[in-house]
């Protein structure tokens, strides 16, 4: 699966108001943290990777992008196609 299709799930079910962070959530303030630090990028060549900042961790926005596609995308999607 990659990790463009994974972003992009979450960021419209982010911005369409479906997904949202529960402030009560133990690792709110840390996914909030991530979410801010976690780029989109764009090289000369044209690529397009997503990555947290230098020094930042991704791994919240991650676990919750891959946990969103698998229960937004049906009971045939299976774990060993998601493949990062």
């Amino acid at each position: 699966m990659p990790k463009g299709l994974l972003i992009s799930n979450l960021e419209a079910h982010s911005h369409s108001g479906e997904l949202r962070i529960a402030a009560a959530a133990n690792d709110a303030a840390a996914m909030k943290e991530e979410l801010k630090d976690f780029k989109r990028k764009i090289s000369e060549a044209g690529r397009t990777t997503y990555a947290a900042r230098v020094g930042a961790h991704d791994d919240l926005v991650l676990s919750v992008a891959i946990t969103l596609w698998m229960a937004t995308q049906g009971p045939e999607t299976s774990v060993s196609e998601l493949r990062i």
